[in-house]
């Protein structure tokens, strides 16, 4: 972008973030996208992406975090230079009760409210079995991902191991909550939306129980439920009866990476409410990252340590022969946390909830992969150094996945949503070159993107050759899909809808 846009005021960008974490209509049949520009002839293909698309219940419950939002799954196909939408909610127990005009479970950072002490303490009861695995006292609200799962299937996920829902990638239709085969010796109520999918397609993923600590499985794709999952490893945490939060984890096709954030769960505070708290989330500063790498041939588990961060998301996990590297949108705390309450998205400039979201930058950690006298673990700045282009805040990394094709033992660039001019979200796409601390930066003054996602052009030649796409909103609430050539980070197409489509979390 020039100059000029990247040094637009902010102007009616929180019209934009009001439309866009505001509520989205189903769109069950596909709606084609009017595309101003020219997509690139070879782009084909079906993108799945999910996120909040509800934060009002039927009764007028109003949600108050941008993690809250009930579910809905939105599909994107690109064919013959056209564009079509479709999107609808996921139909989880959570939106159902919720459409119907109750908030059935506590979602991330709102509790159901109750007419009487009765009521509450039943809510507490069913949340406290739901934590230790009985009932269904957690939410099953599915809002955060959605991964391939098989032919024509996607698994839709949240945090909860309730959470998890077979969609139809055609056409969106909720199949069933993803159940598992019992007795697999792998308890807990506590996951990650963010498995890592293996090249034979089976997904790696970790469950956390309350006060046992972590179990890392393996999953093969299943067309109806149940699943079977089976133990690659079981990993000792620091504090079991206060497990940390754990958003993402990192892995390759011979190890995994699990950074255990000295961010951890207040379980009484999770299930019986913030009180003054905003999250149900205690930091301890003082306390060190621990870095738990496992072997997934055999599940041996090697632990490093790093200073006190936090970070939610990583991309690009490599090896080289002597370590693993991941990088991270890494924070100094988890501030951010609280920035994405829904009153300091939602305000405008001059507002006292209108603040600059807290600086997450992009740094390289890397672990040795061979336990040795002295080795240690690192964690290295990649961003550009502070008050230069790309600076600041970094996040939704996502790197080309096929550098494998080129054979190197590195990934190079990395690209993620970026925030100029002290906005309080995310205003920008951003391209870091991470050798040389470099950055290209794209703005579209007023409007608010979401998550990028980097596609390879068939047969490219280098590690930035393809597109980067990403979903945005402008003032009028209206949504459309960008497409820049990931290279230059100039603007191919904006492919316009007529209607909101949420300002979403992740997709594949």
């Amino acid at each position: 972008s020039t100059s000029s846009a990247l040094n637009a005021p902010l102007g009616e960008q929180h019209l934009s973030a009001r439309a866009a974490l505001g509520g989205v209509e189903e769109l069950a049949e596909p709606r084609e996208l009017r595309v101003v520009g020219a997509l690139p002839e070879w782009l084909a293909g079906t993108y799945l992406r999910n996120g909040p698309g509800m934060y009002e219940d039927a009764a007028g419950n109003i949600l108050t975090h941008m993690f809250d939002g009930y579910g809905a799954v939105l599909r994107v196909r690109f064919e013959g230079g056209r564009v079509w939408v479709s999107q609808r909610f996921l139909q989880s127990g959570a939106y159902k009760a919720a459409s119907a005009g109750t908030m059935r479970f506590r979602e991330f950072n709102t509790a159901p409210t109750h007419s009487s002490a009765l009521g509450k303490a039943r809510e507490v009861a069913a949340t406290v079995l739901g934590a230790v695995g009985v009932g269904e006292g957690l939410t099953d609200n599915a809002s955060v991902n959605v991964v391939p799962f098989g032919d024509r299937t996607a698994l839709a996920l949240t945090e909860t191991a309730s959470g998890a829902y077979l969609v139809d990638a055609d056409t969106l239709a909720t199949k069933e909550r993803l159940t598992l085969q019992p007795g697999d010796g792998m308890p807990g109520s506590l996951t990650t939306a963010h498995p890592c999918v293996q090249r034979d397609g089976a997904l790696l993923n970790f469950v956390t129980e309350v006060g046992l600590g972590l179990s890392l499985y393996r999953m093969r794709p299943v067309q109806r439920s149940p699943a079977r999952r089976e133990l690659v490893a079981r990993v000792a945490l620091a504090e079991p009866f206060a497990p940390s939060w754990m958003h993402d984890f990192a892995a390759t096709e011979n190890h995994a990476l699990l950074c255990e954030w000295p961010i951890r769960f207040d379980m009484s505070r999770m299930l019986l409410g913030n009180g003054s708290a905003p999250t149900p989330f205690d930091w301890r500063g003082d306390a060190p990252t621990r870095l738990h790498l496992v072997r997934l041939s055999d599940g041996n588990v090697d632990t490093y340590e790093l200073p006190a961060a936090f970070a939610f998301h990583f991309a690009g996990a490599h090896e080289d022969g002597e370590h693993l590297h991941v990088f991270g949108a890494v924070c100094e705390d988890p501030q951010i946390v609280e920035a994405l309450a829904l009153d300091r998205c939602r305000a405008a400039p001059g507002e006292p909830e209108h603040k600059p979201i807290p600086v997450a930058s992009l740094r390289r950690i890397s672990v040795p992969l061979r336990r040795a006298p002295g080795a240690r673990a690192t964690m290295t700045e990649v961003s550009p150094p502070a008050g230069k282009r790309g600076s600041g805040f970094a996040e939704f990394p996502c790197v080309n996945e096929t550098w494998r094709d080129f054979g190197r033992s590195a990934v190079r660039y990395v690209w993620a949503l970026h925030a100029v001019g002290g906005s309080n979200l995310g205003n920008a796409l951003v391209k870091v070159d991470t050798r040389d601390r470099t950055a290209k930066v794209w703005r579209r003054p007023d409007f608010i993107p979401g998550e990028p996602i980097f596609v390879p052009r068939p047969d490219g030649e280098a590690e930035d050759d393809g597109v980067l796409m990403a979903c945005t909103h402008g003032p009028d609430g209206k949504a459309s899909f960008v497409v820049l050539d990931a290279s230059t980070m100039e603007e191919l197409a904006s492919c316009e809808a007529d209607v909101t489509l949420g300002y979403g979390f992740h997709g594949t």
